[in-house]
């Protein structure tokens, strides 16, 4: 799982660092769809009540499809809380 983990965000970092160089607009419109997204996949985060609980994978997870997506879900699973995208 960790390898999984690991290619998902070197990948994740990879395609963002070349889109945005390739399109100045690129994070507006990450920013929107992030916050959708995030939205939208919230139901696989943490119980604040439990934190150490590890949440199953669960059955129908059509909401999840695409990097974008798994990223935000295995933040969620990690314990964080991806609110919004920042680019420092």
């Amino acid at each position: 799982m960790a390898r999984i983990i690991k290619e998902t965000f070197t990948i994740w970092f990879t395609c963002l660092e070349a889109a945005t160089k390739a399109d100045p607009d690129f994070f507006l419109r990450l920013t929107v769809a992030w916050n959708k997204i995030r939205v939208r996949c919230a139901k696989y985060a943490r119980s604040l009540e439990d934190p150490i609980e590890v949440l199953p994978l669960h059955q129908d997870m059509k909401e999840v499809y695409g990097l974008m997506s798994n990223v935000i879900v295995l933040l969620y699973r990690l314990g964080w809380r991806p609110y919004h995208v920042c680019m420092v």
